[in-house]
């Protein structure tokens, strides 16, 4: 992955669709079908699966999650777009940013520093007006539990005699999770982003919808 110095003089990395996106982009310059592209292509669990399964269909997941839940569209937009970041730091494993965080609090500052701004300007690209609330962001957080429990009941290859038990913070969910493929993860998230922009923007008010 090649980075240099961004249009606007800070850092930047060869997007999806052969751009260039920056590490602190404004909404203006968030490309979707970019991100949509990394994230198809980005590993969860660093790629510990029975078959590859990425990022953007664990956003899917976290989206349809909140949707069954009856959270509405505002949150369940919220889920499939709580990763965006990683489509330009990766899909680096929680065991080891607790680690870094543990040795470094500057690190720690910096990490959420920086991945809250990236998320925050993805938000806004999507039509958000506000940032979510304390209870908002605790809902999405956890259906992403919810969304890891499962997957790593269906996906993680058997731990071996002796390995120490991981830690899940919820139970999985009723059915099972099915790899799509990174063109239909793609495709999926896109597609879930279309459908949900729209029905936040039919449930805005109508003064808001016309602003």
């Amino acid at each position: 992955m090649t980075a240099g110095e961004g249009q606007h003089g800070g850092p930047w990395v060869r997007d999806a669709r052969g751009g260039a996106l920056p590490l602190q982009p404004r909404p203006e310059e968030i490309d979707f079908r970019a991100l949509a592209g990394q994230l198809a292509k980005i590993p969860r669990f660093a790629g510990a699966t029975v078959t590859p399964y990425s990022v953007a269909q664990h956003a899917v997941l976290v989206s349809d999650l909140l949707w069954l839940d009856a959270a509405g569209p505002r949150l369940a937009l919220a889920g499939l777009l709580r990763d965006a970041h990683e489509a330009v730091t990766g899909g680096v494993p929680a065991p080891w940013k607790r680690a870094l965080f543990d040795r470094s609090a500057e690190a720690a500052r910096a990490w959420r520093a920086m991945t809250a701004a990236f998320d925050a300007a993805v938000l806004a690209a999507a039509g958000f007006d506000q940032p979510l609330d304390r209870r908002e962001r605790r809902r999405v957080r956890e259906a992403d539990q919810v969304a890891g429990a499962t997957e790593a009941r269906d996906l993680l290859v058997d731990a071996r005699p002796g390995t120490p038990s991981m830690r899940i913070f919820a139970e999985p969910a009723f059915f099972v999770v099915r790899p799509c493929g990174w063109a239909g993860a793609e495709a999926l998230w896109l597609q879930r982003l279309d459908q949900l922009r729209a029905a936040q923007q039919a449930a805005a008010p109508r003064g808001a919808a016309q602003a």
